[in-house]
């Protein structure tokens, strides 16, 4: 059933913290199962929860990965804190989350 909820997951728009931690929490929930999840595959389903205001997050994160090479860490970076840093660019947030990879 974890899995179901993994790939309905939706990030509200808000704060994602909490929201990010119950989806990891899913995914070691599938792993005590014994059912891993690959970490491509974790990246893809945070990729699709990000909300549709989000989308420059989007566009930076696939204009910088080929999508079979981005991390599930990656994409928890870049969305760990939209809010404050949809008011820098795009650049200078590339910037930011280049120096922490």
């Amino acid at each position: 059933m974890e899995i179901c909820k993994a790939f309905s997951f939706q990030l509200s728009g808000g704060d994602p913290t909490s929201e990010i931690q119950k989806l990891a929490a899913m995914f070691a929930c599938l792993e005590q199962c014994g059912f891993t999840v690959p970490d491509f595959i974790q990246a893809s389903i945070l990729i699709i929860a990000i909300p549709q205001k989000w989308d420059q997050i989007l566009t930076w994160l696939l204009s910088y990965y080929l999508l079979d090479k981005l991390k599930y860490s990656v994409v928890v970076r870049a969305t760990s804190k939209p809010a404050s840093s949809m008011a820098h660019s795009t650049v200078t947030r590339a910037l930011a989350l280049w120096a922490h990879i």
